[in-house]
């Protein structure tokens, strides 16, 4: 199909091509009231007692128990136990998609079958859709974790040199702002938009010409096997007529023969 063809092409089916200017645009358009999030991210480490850097407990593992102590804080947090949600510990929560939303889990660095929680932190990773929210509550699970930590220890009486401390990184929530690219995203509706709409067209104008080719041949073969009426008549007069005339050639023997 030449250049020249599927213009003419597009100025038959213009009124498809309008349809999906207007679906374009009104596409563009609702990308366009999509706005941002704010994201912020706190690491509170949980820090050994001082009273194992001078003596320590040669029958247990202290990193084991300060990651088992980890686990226990995020239980009590995160009640639903939603813990860690992508197979990277370091993948953010807008990643998902999520627009508002906190989780707090101690980081799993295994796999599917096997997962290994060996560091003793507690992420706590927050999407809002402003910057005051989100630093409100990475400040707000913060202190519950801490008050976690206490609560827990305090129910068990620990001594004050067996006691895990804690530290969060930053202190200061930083809050940072994800939002889309509007030109990429508006380039990728057009690119799309005008590709569906000349595919539209394309089939439109192949179902009407494929249609209008079995009406066209429907009618020449139904024109060729039936007769037409002037002709139906004429044979009909001539049937009729022949058997007059043979009886007239045999009164005309029988006279001769008389004769």
């Amino acid at each position: 199909m030449t250049l020249p063809q599927i213009l003419r092409m597009l100025a038959r089916r213009w009124l498809v091509l309008l349809i999906g200017v207007l679906l374009t645009i009104g596409g563009a358009t609702a990308a366009l009231q999509v706005t941002g999030v704010y994201a912020a991210r706190t690491v509170v480490t949980l820090l050994p007692p001082v009273g194992w850097a001078v003596g320590g407990n040669s029958l247990t593992d202290s990193a084991a128990t300060m990651v088992a102590f980890a686990r226990v804080v995020e239980a009590s947090i995160d009640e639903s136990l939603t813990g860690q949600l992508f197979a990277s510990p370091d993948a953010p929560l807008y990643g998902a998609g999520v627009r508002k939303g906190e989780v707090v889990y101690v980081p799993n660095a295994g796999g599917q079958w096997a997962p290994n929680f060996n560091r003793p932190v507690l992420v706590i990773d927050v999407v809002g859709p402003t910057a005051s929210y989100v630093t409100d509550r990475v400040v707000a699970l913060t202190a519950d974790v801490a008050e976690v930590i206490d609560e827990r220890q305090d129910e068990y009486v620990v001594a004050d040199d067996q006691r895990i401390g804690w530290k969060a990184s930053p202190d200061i929530p930083e809050v940072f702002s994800v939002g889309p690219d509007r030109a990429r995203m508006l380039g990728g509706i057009a690119a799309l938009g005008v590709g569906v709409s000349l595919a539209a067209a394309v089939l439109v104008d192949v179902l009407v010409k494929r249609r209008t080719s079995f009406m066209v041949e429907g009618l020449r073969s139904g024109v060729g096997s039936e007769p037409s009426p002037r002709r139906r008549r004429g044979a009909t007069s001539a049937a009729t007529a022949a058997p007059t005339g043979v009886g007239r050639r045999k009164g005309d023997s029988s006279c001769t023969s008389a004769i």
